[in-house]
């Protein structure tokens, strides 16, 4: 049952590096233009849904690094981790009502709802799926935490560049 932690230790170190890096990032994007963010509560939720996001990829990471990976209790931890940012973000998501006339779209809120959803729930079914004694997927875990970091670039691109326009 062993998921051969050997193999995956360095992409993991590697995540857990990333995502608090991409961490500090967000914080100085947010820094950088707090009036504007502050300004439109759609992108405080933006904001902290980046930073859930972020969050969960970087304890999902860490915990996938912990010695008995395979033990129930890492697994349930894992399961835990992931449903909390899970949650998190999936509520933030209701601030998009709040969006502006001219920004609130169909093609918006499909794309927040779709960005969100794919940065935590292959993590989530993976970790799930571990914690009632399926096989824990290194190579789910790793892509869903992959996706998460991509969706946390590209949400502080918005918080950092597209507010600007």
């Amino acid at each position: 049952m062993l998921w051969g932690v050997e193999k995956w230790h360095d992409f993991f170190v590697s995540e857990v590096g990333a995502s608090a890096a991409l961490a500090g990032l967000l914080f100085v994007a947010t820094s950088m233009n707090l009036p504007r963010i502050v300004g439109a509560r759609y992108l405080v939720a933006l904001a902290g849904q980046t930073l859930m996001i972020l969050t969960g990829a970087l304890c999902i990471s860490s915990l996938a690094l912990f010695p008995d990976v395979d033990s129930p209790s890492v697994r349930w931890a894992m399961a835990a981790a992931a449903l909390l940012a899970w949650l998190i973000v999936t509520l933030l998501l209701g601030t998009l009502r709040l969006l502006p006339p001219p920004l609130r779209s169909l093609h918006r809120f499909a794309s927040a709802i779709i960005l969100s959803q794919c940065a935590t729930l292959p993590v989530l079914v993976a970790a799930f799926i571990g914690a009632v004694g399926g096989t824990l997927s290194p190579d789910a875990i790793a892509f869903g935490v992959i996706l998460a970091l991509v969706a946390s670039l590209y949400s502080a691109w918005v918080l950092l560049v597209e507010i600007l326009r």
